[in-house]
């Protein structure tokens, strides 16, 4: 049994600069024994592969990540099609196979500030898997019709132990061609399919939420604080 703290790796706009700097920030920050994890594998499958050709297929806009409306039909980025940071799927659906099943995994995106003791995670009621916020409303149920621009949920943080997320995978890679035509990032399907929301009560509530003073945005009061929405050069400011 194990605290793991784990980065999946993908692509190029990240090096191993930007990894070690997260090492330092939890390793500063951490007062649990815990094991930093780079995961390579997920992003060399098969599935990966499959994710890969369907974000090319049905992404409907430039690959400029800083873009926020089509090339050349105006609309939002968020409604381009394809799903991006898809590749944190297959980490549930390998799990089993990179940690063993009484390990708990507390996935950090790179782009996060660690401010407190990370301890807090290893410590919770680990019956349901746990995900940061994307903000407060007192009119959720109205930002439903807006979610795909204003997802609810923030995968920047996660939190399970090995098997609880399987059924996110399969239901993904089930319906995968209709998830990257209908959503162009990872966040709103998790927030449709597993949120309070849910038209499936098997799904509905699927997660524990973090409260905002536990992963924040921008918020350097949190224990993390994450920089989803920002532009490359606005985080690079943020993580300095």
């Amino acid at each position: 049994m194990a605290n793991k703290i784990i980065y999946l790796q993908w692509g190029d706009r990240y090096g191993q600069e930007d990894i070690d700097k997260l090492y330092d920030r939890v390793n500063k920050n951490c007062s649990v024994d815990f094991e930093f994890t780079t995961i390579h594998e997920c992003y060399a499958s098969r599935e990966n592969d499959e994710f890969t050709y369907l974000q090319k297929e049905y992404y409907r806009g430039s690959m400029d990540v800083n873009e926020t409306i089509g090339s050349d039909n105006g609309i939002l980025r968020e409604d381009l099609g394809g799903c991006a940071h898809c590749q944190k799927i297959n980490m549930f659906f390998y799990d089993n196979e990179l940690f063993d099943e009484r390990d708990t995994l507390l996935y950090i995106d790179l782009d996060s500030k660690i401010n407190k003791d990370l301890a807090y995670f290893f410590d919770l009621d680990m019956q349901k898997p746990w995900i940061a916020g994307s903000g407060e409303s007192d009119n959720e149920w109205r930002l439903l019709f807006g979610t795909r621009q204003n997802p609810l949920y923030n995968s920047s943080v996660i939190l399970w132990k090995v098997h609880q997320l399987r059924k996110i995978w399969h239901d993904f890679y089930y319906h995968r061609k209709s998830i990257f035509f209908q959503y162009g990032m990872i966040d709103n399907w998790l927030w449709h399919r597993f949120g309070p929301y849910s038209y499936d009560g098997v799904y509905k509530n699927y997660f524990n939420v973090f409260d905002s003073d536990v992963v924040g945005i921008n918020n350097d009061e949190s224990i993390i604080s994450t920089y989803s929405g920002f532009t490359m050069e606005e985080k690079k400011e943020c993580l300095k």
